[in-house]
């Protein structure tokens, strides 16, 4: 699966992925983080922890449903959820 950043500048390969997490960024600024080859990287930032919960929960989802063998893409939702 792929995941396409909150942006739409950077695309990030699910199967080469360590670890993908929310969690706070700034003072009042939270994220979905994406962790590979040791390397961390913001996919999306989002002003509600609540936001960057709904967004991780729909990675999960998606990646669950995903078919086998086929590509998926996730576009990180660029307005809040």
């Amino acid at each position: 699966m792929i995941i396409v950043s909150r942006d739409r500048d950077e695309i990030f390969n699910m199967d080469q992925a360590e670890k993908i997490e929310c969690g706070q960024y700034l003072p009042g600024i939270y994220g979905i983080f994406i962790t590979h080859g040791g390397k961390h990287d913001i996919a999306g930032k989002y002003t509600k922890h609540e936001s960057a919960e709904k967004v991780l929960k729909k990675i999960i989802t998606t990646y669950k449903d995903r078919i086998p063998d086929e590509n998926t893409v996730f576009y990180i939702p660029k307005e809040e959820e």
